[in-house]
């Protein structure tokens, strides 16, 4: 088993795109090759989904999905910049739902 790269811990906001439609979701940790999340709706183990910020969106697939919790690989490797800037952003910059 390979060990998972360390996470950021932040609560940024995002509009998750799956299936045709945005929800939200909070993300709740970050590194440079996945995420956990949570949010109001289950999503299925495979899934291709985008999480959209601010500025920038990114490609994931669904890797295990629990009581409102995910966990997503990004299908590209985030640079560390961006990693640290999704952790560190306040509330009020990330996407908001419409």
């Amino acid at each position: 088993m390979i060990p998972r790269e360390p996470r950021l811990p932040t609560k940024a906001p995002i509009i998750l795109s799956a299936r045709g439609f945005g929800r939200k979701f909070v993300v709740e940790n970050v590194s440079s090759s996945g995420a956990g999340l949570t949010g109001a709706k289950d999503l299925r183990v495979g899934e291709r989904v985008t999480l959209n910020f601010k500025n920038k969106s990114v490609d994931a697939i669904v890797r295990w999905a629990a009581n409102r919790r995910v966990g997503v690989a990004f299908r590209e490797r985030l640079d560390d910049a961006l990693v640290h800037s999704i952790a560190q952003r306040p509330f009020s910059d990330h996407a908001k739902a419409a």
